[in-house]
Formats: C-alpha cells, structure tokens, sequence
C-alpha cells in the first residue's frame, strides 16, 4: 500500500498538508464521441479539527482552494498528475464534529474550456477585415455585343450580329411587347459574356478546369461563364474560418491556443498523416470563409447583416467540425489541438494479456444501423444532400445535423428557395485564392455530404463495412463498440499510467473507456472497448 497525502492552499491560505479522509481513487472517463478523459476524484473529501478551522474561516466564501494529491514513490513525495479546486461554497459543514465535506472539481484546461465554451460570442468583430469572395477567379466581362430581332414563334435561338468569336452568349431574354418594336411578335435579346484569366502562352491560368480555357494572346485566356457562377455572384461580409475559430477559444481566457493541420492554422505540432483525408484537406479547407446567411441570399442588399445576429458558441462550432469534417479536439499543454480523426493514434500502455480477466465483449446497444447527416438548413440540393450512411446491423436511425452552417450556396441564392430557407446562422464557403482574392471553389461542392462522406468520413464508422454515397464500402478504421467487463490490474506509482494508451489483453488492443487509480492499493481498475 502506498502512502498518499492531500495539499491545499489559496490566496489565505499557505500550502497545507491536510489530514483529508477520502477513498484515494481518481477517475479518467472517456465521454462517447470523444477523444480525451475527464478526470475526476471518485468521491468527496473530509476534513476534520484544525483543517476544518482553516477553511471555515475563510471570509471568502467563493476563495478557491487548490488540492494536490502526492504519493510517496521511490523516497519521496511526487505529485499527481490531477489536480484540484473547491470552495467554501461546494462543501457541507457539519459544527457539531467540526467537519466539512468537499466535492472537489478537477483543475485542468478542460475544465477551463467546458466551463466557458456555452458562452454566445459576437464574432462580428475581432475575427479581422471582412472578406468578399467571388464565384470564380479571373476578370467577369458582361453585356457585351447585344443584339435582338423579332420572331412570329417563341424561340431561345440567339443572335450574334457583331459576329463575337471569343464570347458565349448570356441566357437568351424573351419578351412579348404590346407596342412599338416587335408588337405582337417574340422580341429576343441576346447578349455575350467571357471570363477573362491571365496564365502564360503556353499554359492556361492555374484556376477552373484546364480544358475550359481558349488562348487569346500573350498571357490572356478566356472560357465560357457556367451560369450556376453567375447564379452564386458575389459573397461580401465574410470573415476568415481560422479567424473565427480563434477568436472564439481566446474569449474562453483559457490561454490555449488552435492548432490544425487540417484547417492549416498554427501547424507547428505532430505532422499529420499522408491519406486521403489531408490531401483532401489541403487542397480545399485552408481558406474557409464564414458568411451570415442573410448576407448570401441577398448579396446585392445595401443593408448587410447586423451585428447582434453574429452571435456562435464555442460547443456548436467544435461539434460542427466534427459532424461535417469527421474532426476531433484534444488538449495537449496549452495547444487545442483540432485534427481528423485519422490523426490521433493510440501508443501503446500496459500489456495484460498473460493476466486472467473476463473474456467476454458486449456490443455497444446505441451503435446506429444508419447515420443521417443534415445541413442547418435541410432543403439543398442532391450534391449538398447526400446519402446517409447505412451498416447491415446496429439499433435504429442517428441524425447528425449541423447547428451553424449551410453549404449550398446556390441553392441558398435562389429567389425560388428564399422562404425554405432560414435567414438565421451561417454559411460556411470553400475558397480558393488568387493573388489576395478570394473565389468560391467548385460552387463549394467539397462542403457537400457526398463529398464529405467520400474524403472524410470512411474513418472511425461503429462496423467495418456498409453503404456509404449508395455504394458497398469496406471503411478504415472503426470505432470501439465492443465491451468488456471492468477488471483491475497492479499499478505502481511510477508506472506513468495514461488512459489515452491501448492496452494489450488476452481478447486485442483495448481502448481505456474507464480506468479508476486507486492511489492506496497501486491498483488500476480497466473498463476497456475493442
């Protein structure tokens, strides 16, 4: 049995070995569709005589106490990783025994962060300048070579008396005059338009599908407008995603900061794997931009989007990331660490597998048969839309619906959809950038589900296989559904126990959903999933 101690100290009081009656067990909890423990004392603690005293007479009655937990280990006092608080107002005085008993809160970044991250933050200012991004990148010629004439039937033929070669006619106009020009005919008006782009005489500006491009000379290309580009226009008003995202965890005064290779911000970490989903990544999620969805459907207003509507928590954003990217949050010293799940893997911890131990697994009850996956908005189009994804067994239908964002910029744009179409929370746009401008990236279909499932979401699925865009598909990883009942193993002070490692056993590779330290007896009780 080891010998454990219990310090606390505060503004008034200096730091002070207590004689605290307590069961000597700390608690690391892994919550579902998480990656970290929340550690916890497994009960209260009590403390008697002159500890009491000491507290009692705080005048404070909100004065934080701090607690250290220490064992003896190897000759001498070492401190646990855990780490404490309480005041006088978490505890329940007894003046008859001269005792109090505290329900201590765990000290750590988490704790700062869970506390906080519920907060409405207006993230209209202190995310930097605002950003107007277009729907493509090059220089927009409009109007150009307009002619009409008039016909007996209707018709959509166009004309081209200017005898235009390096244009393509805008959408045909028809009208019916009553009098004048054309009475009682079809009047029909075409004009010409091009999208003008600079590359070299050889090759075709580095933006838009290569074989769009038609060579004009010296460095001018130019390509037919796709009328969904006109249709989407221009963005104006947005802020930067990465800005968004920081403003928001420097408000929590935390003093954590965003790391993502990912998202491309702060990526002085880890490197990140090479698959799929960073290729992915890298190639259209490093310049997101955020836009008040009023702001979208009408781009053309004079009056933008107040302030007060650009209100976002912390929790409805992290829990964004992860239903839309398949992205997970971690804290690793004072950085948030923001990554696809396929970044973070498991090292290895305590190998039990010569060690007797139930052998038996239960299947997880709540993991679902299908996943649907829906926008803020659920109107969208197909691309937008998506599938869900479907397993040949599991319990019953999960909606995974996203809180902020809608993708389908052209679908929010159109006149036809505005009163399906909520003038409340954001849009969320894919960009690429030009020089310093910004335009939208393939009508921002990398923010559509079939996408997104297809790059993103084949990580971390309850089963191994099932259907995913309407197709069979064998997944890459999978979550840990199988359980196995509690067991408890030795563990020495200095064996520099983490529940975030695997643990080998007689039945594989076990991630730790629960594990109890008991501090007095050097054990460590194990729930483990497979």
């Amino acid at each position: 049995m080891s010998q454990v101690r219990i310090k606390i100290s505060s503004s008034n009081i200096t730091e002070t070995v207590v004689d605290a009656v307590w069961d000597g067990r700390i608690t690391h909890k892994l919550e579902r569709d998480r990656i970290y423990h929340l550690s916890s004392l497994k009960s209260e603690i009590t403390l008697y005589g002159d500890d009491f005293t000491l507290v009692e007479g705080l005048a404070d009655d909100c004065e934080r106490i701090s607690v250290v937990v220490e064992v003896f280990c190897g000759g001498s006092w070492v401190e646990h990783s855990w780490s404490g608080y309480f005041t006088k107002f978490d505890c329940k005085f007894d003046y008859v025994r001269c005792s109090l008993t505290a329900k201590v809160k765990t000290d750590d970044l988490y704790d700062c962060l869970l506390k906080e991250w519920n907060d409405e933050i207006n993230i209209y200012s202190g995310t930097g300048s605002t950003i107007v991004t277009r729907a493509f990148a090059g220089t927009y010629i409009a109007g150009q070579g307009c002619c009409k004439y008039c016909s007996p039937s209707f018709t959509l033929a166009p004309c081209n008396d200017f005898s235009l070669t390096d244009y393509c006619a805008q959408p045909v106009v028809v009208t019916q005059p009553s009098s004048g020009y054309c009475a009682g005919q079809y009047l029909v008006t075409t004009c010409y338009h091009r999208v003008l782009g600079v590359g070299t005489p050889t090759t075709p500006p580095p933006y838009g599908d290569p074989g769009d491009w038609t060579y004009i000379s010296g460095n001018d290309w130019w390509r037919c407008p796709d009328f969904s580009e006109i249709t989407v226009g221009v963005l104006q008003y947005g802020r930067r995603f990465d800005a968004v995202l920081e403003y928001l965890v420097a408000q929590t005064g935390c003093g954590l900061t965003v790391r993502s290779h990912f998202f491309g911000i702060n990526a002085t970490h880890a490197a990140a794997p090479s698959n799929d989903a960073y290729t992915y990544a890298d190639e259209h999620y490093q310049d997101l931009t955020v836009h008040q969805k009023s702001d979208v459907k009408r781009p053309d207003s004079t009056n933008p989007s107040l302030s007060f509507i650009w209100d976002m928590k912390l929790k409805d954003l992290l829990a964004d990331l992860q239903t839309i990217f398949n992205v997970f949050w971690k804290i690793d010293g004072t950085s948030l660490i923001i990554e696809h799940v396929s970044y973070f893997g498991q090292t290895a911890g305590g190998d039990y597998s010569t060690r007797k131990m139930p052998r038996t697994l239960e299947y997880d009850s709540e993991a679902p048969n299908k996943e649907v996956f829906v926008w803020s908005d659920r109107q969208c189009s197909t691309v937008f839309e998506g599938d869900p994804i479907e397993y040949d067994c599991g319990n019953g239908e999960v909606e995974r619906r996203v809180t902020l964002f809608s993708t389908d910029v052209g679908f929010i744009r159109s006149e036809q959809n505005h009163d399906i179409i909520s003038d409340e929370n954001f849009v969320l746009v894919s960009n690429k950038l030009d020089g310093s401008d910004y335009w939208v990236s393939n009508f921002n279909r990398a923010l559509g589900w079939q996408n997104l499932h297809d790059n993103l979401h084949r990580h971390y699925r309850p089963f191994t296989s099932g259907s995913l865009n309407g197709s069979s598909e064998t997944f890459l990883s999978t979550q840990a559904i199988k359980k196995q009942p509690s067991f408890t193993v030795p563990n020495c002070c200095d064996s520099g126990f983490d529940p975030g490692d695997y643990v080998t056993t007689p039945l594989g590779n076990g991630t730790v959903q629960e594990a109890t330290e008991n501090l007095k007896q050097d054990t460590v009780e194990l729930q483990l999933n497979y």
